[in-house]
Order: structure tokens, then C-alpha cells, then sequence
């Protein structure tokens, strides 16, 4: 399709881009009018997907901080107002962004048990946030950078299928999102103070100070953390009391 617009004399709406063809066309009398032929784009200019395609690219690069729907809309050559189209507020567009960058984790096999679930789980959400550590400090504030609701049912569903009581699930969720988003979060932390060339605090255990005082790898690190947290789950399972006695009645 060729969007046409009208330009004439007197009223000019709008000037004719060099080497768009005109031509002529019915006008009142002692005015020329043309109609002129424009190329329509093939996708529209602007879309949701595009906006948060922008926005987390801009957060990427530039941080949060910076993010704004001024710069969003001049990014894409736009006014700030189209934005709201598509966008009720800033924090409509950010929320967005970070369910844009949490759709890349990868949800786990169902079929697995919930500790092949959860390991599956974790490392692809660790790495989501290394791929986009900017966004961690609106993440902390927001429902957004949990695991999602159906990832949640599945591995609250293969726990309890584990025999996981009831009432450690919440617990044993919150824990392994909370233990991930930190590791992923730094993983690339520039810590300022380098570490110390010895820990006197530390002679009568030579064997620690000198495991603290070498670089240790993230990763090797956050694997052994997640190994801990799953044999700690699985211990607390055992030692649950399964069947816990009825409350006295008052007499």
C-alpha cells in the first residue's frame, strides 16, 4: 500500500520530498494541489517489542539510571508521547523489560527431580544476570525476577512429590532465588579492595587463610554454594516432623 497526502498552495500541508513523483489532481479554482505517493514502511515504526527491545538494549550499555522514556523515544526517532500508546508509564516500560530478559531462562524438565529442576533452573537464571546486570537493582524490587508462576508450581509440584512438607516449599523456593540472584548479580562485581597479602586472624588455621587468600572461580564457587543448599533442603527434609501433634484446646 502508498500512503498520499495533499500539498497546495495557500495551505501547504506538507513539502514534497526530492524525487517523490507528484501529479496532478482535482483542486478548487486558483489552486494547484498535488497528490503525492509515499512508500508506506512494511512494519510499523513502533510496537511494544520494539520499545522494550530498545529500553533493555539502553539499559545494557548506558544503565539504569539513564533510562528514560525521553531517550527511548529519541533512540527511535519518536516523540516521548508515543511511547504512551504502548505504555501507560516508565515503570510500565521497565517492567516489561525485565520480563523481556527473564523470558531467556530456560525452564527446567518437569519430568526431573526437583534437584535437577532446580540446578537446571539456577544456572540459567545466573546467567541471565550476568547477561544483564544493570537491571538487578529494579529487579530487587519487583515480583518480575522470580522464577515465574509455572516454573514455580512445577518445582514446588516435583518437591512435594519428593515428600517435601507443605510448609518448607515457600521457604525452600525463596532460598534458592534469593541465593541465585546474588551470585548472578556478582559475579562481575569490580570489588575496589583487593585482597590482603596474609590473615593473621587466621595462623592457627594456615589451611583457611590460604583458601581465602587465592582467587577463587565463580563459577567452581557457585556450584559447590548450590550442591550446599540442595543437601540442606534435603536434610531439613528428613528431620521434618511429619505429623506434628494437634494444639492442646484451652480448658
Amino acid at each position: 500500500m502508498r500512503e498520499q497526502f495533499r500539498i497546495a498552495d495557500g495551505r501547504k500541508w506538507a513539502a514534497a520530498p526530492v524525487g517523490v513523483r507528484c501529479r496532478p489532481d482535482a483542486h478548487p479554482a486558483g489552486h494547484s494541489s498535488y497528490l503525492v505517493d509515499m512508500p508506506r514502511s512494511p512494519e510499523p515504526l513502533l510496537t511494544r517489542e520494539r520499545i522494550v527491545a530498545v529500553a533493555l538494549r539502553l539499559v545494557d550499555t548506558d544503565g539504569l539510571a539513564r533510562l528514560s522514556t525521553r531517550r527511548v523515544a529519541a533512540e527511535m526517532g519518536v516523540s516521548s508521547a508515543a511511547l504512551y500508546y504502548h505504555f501507560d508509564s516508565m515503570d510500565d516500560i521497565l517492567a516489561a523489560v525485565i520480563r523481556e530478559a527473564m523470558r531467556s531462562v530456560n525452564e527446567p524438565d518437569a519430568t526431573l527431580q526437583w534437584t535437577d529442576q532446580v540446578t537446571s533452573l539456577s544456572y540459567s537464571y545466573r546467567e541471565t544476570l550476568i547477561a544483564h546486570p544493570n537491571l538487578a537493582p529494579a529487579m530487587v524490587r519487583r515480583p518480575y525476577r522470580r522464577f515465574g508462576g509455572g516454573v514455580i508450581a512445577g518445582l514446588a509440584r516435583a518437591m512435594a512429590a519428593d515428600g517435601m512438607p507443605a510448609d518448607l516449599i515457600p521457604a525452600a523456593l525463596s532460598s534458592f532465588e534469593s541465593y541465585v540472584f546474588g551470585a548472578g548479580v556478582s559475579a562481575q562485581a569490580d570489588y575496589e579492595e583487593p585482597l590482603p597479602d596474609e590473615m593473621p586472624e587466621l595462623d592457627a588455621f594456615p589451611g583457611v587463610a590460604t583458601a581465602l587468600l587465592t582467587a577463587q572461580d565463580n563459577d567452581v564457587s557457585f556450584g559447590e554454594g548450590l550442591r550446599s543448599l540442595i543437601a540442606g533442603w534435603q536434610a531439613r527434609t528428613s528431620a521434618y516432623p511429619q505429623h506434628r501433634p494437634a494444639p492442646q484446646e484451652a480448658g
